[in-house]
């Protein structure tokens, strides 16, 4: 009987649970702000990014409210009308600062613009069809983490290999009729709903609160953390996300070799070259530095190996022009990053652009 009753009451669970995600089909770029309006779920984005993913009371700190984005503002020009280009990551794309873009645009009455690289610039200058013309600077921002990732040889004469990928993806799909059925069901069960309607869950003012004092119960009795933030400090409250503290080619404890290095440099000799004879722009190359980088001690006693500064002197050999912050960011009596994000806070971005207009300045690449 007891067997009966439970089949039943997990069936039962999983049937409102189906009738839940199919009735609000989780699309959050539309439904959030109605969610949120008819106070359903409430707006954890003003706790950072990393408390998002644990939910653990202990690193509940408030950040900034979110702002408007540059790149999405009338501000912000075409690439044609462009007299500097700024590609970078999340790091400059934050919602919660005045980024590195608009501050430029700002404070040097010009149009500049940016857009996120993807970790393929070359590629994604092809996209904009920036044509050669006067001499310009491309400033390329890219999270330490992922240095060694960003592909320098992908140009946008390989969209042709893309579209033939593509069409060999179309003739691989299935007959119509399959076709219709599987539509059916993906405009009920879209592919990513599963993360969103666990999202809507965490979010949930009733059941999000139930999420986090469990979740913040097993961290204080047993020491869990979710395995996406792994790597903590309890004094002062800080997390470090999964992929710079793990054992692969993007973590702080992994020892860069020098031929690792000169690759990496390498790459972006090769980046300078080819956007300088394609399109007659100058690049400029910003490494920000991991956030364990910076705050290694608060977390482990393993030495840093040196691989910003190492970098910098080999990028300074291969004639690459690089803005250097990792000593300015170590040696700042100002907190850098979000205690509970991944990303630097208004100081970091701040200091990111004094060291950006110095090296400008030391380039001759402003009128001023």
């Amino acid at each position: 009987m007891k067997s009966i009753l439970l089949k039943t009451a997990l069936l039962l669970t999983a049937l409102i649970a189906t009738m839940l995600s199919v009735a609000i089909r989780l699309d959050y770029d539309v439904k959030k702000k109605w969610l949120l309006d008819k106070d359903i779920i409430y707006d954890t984005d003003i706790y950072g990014d990393l408390y998002q993913i644990c939910l653990i009371e202990d690193f509940r700190i408030p950040v900034e409210p979110r702002i408007r984005q540059y790149q999405f503002s009338e501000k912000h020009p075409s690439s044609d009308d462009a007299e500097m280009f700024i590609l970078g990551d999340s790091f400059l794309d934050h919602p919660r600062q005045i980024g590195i873009p608009e501050l430029i645009s700002d404070s040097l009455g010009i149009k500049v613009f940016y857009d996120s690289h993807y970790l393929s610039p070359l590629f994604m200058m092809g996209q904009y069809g920036v044509e050669k013309g006067k001499r310009r600077v491309l400033i390329l921002e890219v999270v330490e983490r992922y240095l060694n990732t960003i592909d320098p040889t992908l140009t946008p004469e390989q969209e042709i290999g893309q579209d033939k990928r593509e069409e060999q993806i179309e003739a691989s799909k299935p007959v119509p009729i399959i076709n219709v059925f599987t539509g059916i069901l993906d405009y009920f069960f879209p592919g990513n709903q599963d993360v969103e309607f666990e999202y809507f869950l965490n979010r949930s003012k009733y059941i999000g609160r139930i999420t986090s004092l469990i979740s913040t119960v097993r961290f204080r009795l047993f020491g869990y953390i979710n395995e996406m933030t792994p790597v903590y400090s309890r004094n002062p409250p800080f997390l470090f996300y999964h992929e710079t503290v793990d054992q692969s080619k993007h973590s702080y404890f992994h020892k860069h070799t020098d031929e690792e290095i000169r690759g990496v440099a390498a790459n972006l000799a090769y980046m300078r070259d080819y956007l300088s004879l394609t399109y007659n722009l100058e690049l400029v190359v910003m490494p920000v530095p991991n956030k364990i980088t910076i705050y290694n001690e608060f977390v482990t006693g393993v030495s840093y190996d040196n691989y910003l500064p190492r970098l910098y002197r080999e990028l300074e050999n291969e004639g690459v022009h690089v803005i250097k912050l990792y000593d300015d960011f170590r040696k700042s009596k100002e907190l850098m990053y979000y205690p509970n994000d991944t990303h630097w806070n208004t100081d970091g971005m701040n200091l990111g652009y004094q060291k950006t207009i110095e090296k400008l300045l030391e380039l001759g690449k402003l009128d001023l």
